[in-house]
């Protein structure tokens, strides 16, 4: 049985998404049997991003003001956590200004985190391009030990959490500010702090959105071999230890696994490569893992 009318706050960032804001705006006000309240913090976008989101003459949507540049998604998602009042809410989303949601979203993620009895909620995505290309971006694999030291869930724009996650995260963000700015994936950290503070969290193999891949996404659906790439030269230029060893101490996260990646000396790599697949959900991920720790191209 389906649950009528329940309330969710929505956290949408933006920043020059022009082309395709409308279209996310209405995917979310269109969520059906939820009762919507939008906030939305734009990054000083240059083009008519703003004149887009001002048109809406709508009560559910809330605009907070500029307060100056934020520079990545992250830290504009950091921005929306802290300075909105999500205290009446029983739910929390999160969402990406380019996407487009399937109309029961919401309803589907919450009564997926009711049913399990979970304190948070992700899934699987379709990506799409411009030139009509479709592939499923699945995350729903068997959470491991400590995929989340390593990874985020799915993408951050199916998460929706319960208050209580979000209010305990919030807390800890007052309190590690400077560290949070050093944080690339505000998706993967809230991820790994749901894990390490013993929440559940519900990764779930339905669609629930259309994940719009375009030129300018900060983050993409990392597919083909261009994205590989990518990926192996974040992993070889530090950047992925680095981010894995932020996390972790925002997240007060001190197992050995960190105490080896912080040492990080060859055999301290190759102890690592014994519990490799208790790192990522999947065996390939697994095993791209395991490359960058026998030949990373940092010292």
């Amino acid at each position: 049985m389906k649950m009528v009318n329940k309330k969710c706050l929505v956290l949408l960032a933006t920043y020059n998404g022009a082309s395709f804001i409308a279209q996310q705006i209405e995917s979310i006000l269109n969520q059906e049997n939820i009762t919507i309240t939008l906030v939305i913090s734009d990054d000083i976008s240059t083009d008519s991003t703003l004149e887009i989101i001002k048109s809406y003459a709508d009560s559910r949507i809330i605009f907070l003001p500029n307060v100056g540049k934020f520079g990545s998604a992250s830290q504009n998602f950091f921005r929306l956590i802290m300075d909105t009042d999500f205290e009446e809410f029983e739910f929390i989303a999160f969402a990406d200004q380019d996407d487009l949601w399937r109309s029961n979203k919401l309803i589907t993620s919450i009564n997926s985190i009711k049913e399990t009895n979970s304190d948070a909620f992700s899934s699987n995505v379709l990506a799409f391009w411009e030139d009509g290309t479709k592939v499923v971006i699945n995350k729903s694999g068997k959470q491991k030990l400590f995929d989340y030291i390593f990874s985020s869930a799915s993408p951050g724009c199916t998460y929706v959490v319960k208050n209580e996650l979000l209010t305990d995260f919030k807390q800890k963000l007052s309190k590690k500010k400077d560290l949070s700015k050093k944080i690339d994936l505000h998706d993967w950290l809230l991820y790994a702090f749901a894990r390490s503070n013993n929440y559940k969290w519900y990764v779930s193999d339905i669609i629930t959105m259309d994940y719009r891949q375009h030129s300018t996404n900060e983050f993409g659906a990392n597919l083909g071999f261009y994205a590989f790439l990518s990926r192996w030269k974040r992993a070889r230029n530090g950047w992925y230890r680095k981010q894995i060893i932020y996390t972790a101490e925002f997240c007060e996260i001190n197992n050995n696994i960190i105490k080896l990646l912080i040492r990080n000396n060859y055999l301290d790599r190759i102890k690592l490569l014994k519990d490799v697949f208790q790192y990522r959900k999947k065996k390939k991920e697994a095993l791209f893992l395991a490359l960058t720790l026998l030949f990373p191209g940092y010292k």
